[in-house]
């Protein structure tokens, strides 16, 4: 049997058409971030050749991803030799092409389309708090503003990850509620955070996580330092914050470290707090 080659490109790039006037267009959209990179490695004939010479420590979490899945496939359409199974990848391709039926749903604003999204989605991949609470800070603010709050989420996401951006969204919900959650924390943001300060939904609460996120990932914690001019302080502060940081099971500490340094802003005080906070919790 002839392993014949299927020609995909045409399925995801829409050929020009000079007598209806229509452009050549990709069918398949992704974020602005990350059209580049997928047009580079994915749309580009011979790109996925080419992911063995990237650095995946340079690369944004959606772009890793979007690696990570490009190497499924390539693995997964192998055989011993290494070289392609070409007629197990034809068969693929007509099963998709023949068995598969995308639908595709549209809402009018994007935080209609989270709360869609949150509704339809029950048996996969849950929305993150990040997801959520980007939803509800979006829905209130005014149409022409979307556009640069949007920006300020996905560049949140795409500097510090899903996983920082969530734990900071938990220590946000401490520092307004001062007390254990009892749901989770988008309820608890719904039911007791906005209730209780309406106008904290919206540009105030985006704003406000720009705020904190560069005191928990900058100095403070992660490189552990400060400056008092007190050598002996610097050092102290260094290796009480080092050990508790990588070696503490829990991190709620943060939260009390994080609101100290937003309420007193001098290295000296951050410092005497530490050293009273360490005196009263021996672990």
């Amino acid at each position: 049997m002839l392993k014949q080659k299927i020609h995909f490109k045409g399925r995801y790039i829409r050929k020009p058409d000079e007598f209806s006037g229509t452009p050549e267009s990709v069918r398949i959209r992704m974020r602005e971030k990350e059209a580049e990179f997928f047009k580079k490695y994915v749309l580009t004939e011979g790109g996925t050749n080419r992911i063995n010479s990237i650095d995946k420590k340079s690369l944004t979490e959606p772009k890793r991803h979007m690696l990570e899945a490009i190497e499924v496939f390539k693995n997964g359409f192998k055989i011993e030799n290494g070289k392609m199974d070409q007629d197990f990848l034809n068969r693929y391709i007509r099963y998709l092409l023949q068995k598969v039926v995308l639908v595709v749903i549209k809402t009018g604003e994007l935080a209609s389309a989270f709360r869609l999204f949150n509704i339809i989605n029950a048996r996969g991949i849950p929305l993150t708090n990040a997801d959520l609470l980007k939803s509800e800070n979006l829905s209130v603010i005014p149409k022409e503003e979307e556009p640069k709050y949007t920006k300020i989420w996905e560049d949140l996401e795409e500097d510090f990850g899903s996983e920082k951006l969530e734990m900071l969204i938990s220590f946000i919900r401490s520092i307004k509620l001062k007390e254990k959650a009892r749901k989770s924390i988008y309820e608890e943001f719904e039911d007791k955070v906005f209730k209780k300060e309406p106008e904290f939904k919206g540009v105030k609460d985006s704003l406000n996580i720009c705020k904190i996120l560069p005191i928990y990932i900058g100095e403070k914690i992660e490189e552990a330092r400060i400056t008092t001019g007190n050598s002996e302080e610097e050092t102290y502060y260094y290796n009480l914050i080092s050990l508790m940081r990588d070696f503490l099971p829990f991190n709620d500490w943060m939260v009390g470290v994080i609101k100290f340094k937003e309420k007193f802003k001098e290295d000296s005080h951050l410092f005497q707090f530490l050293r009273v906070f360490e005196k009263k919790n021996h672990y």
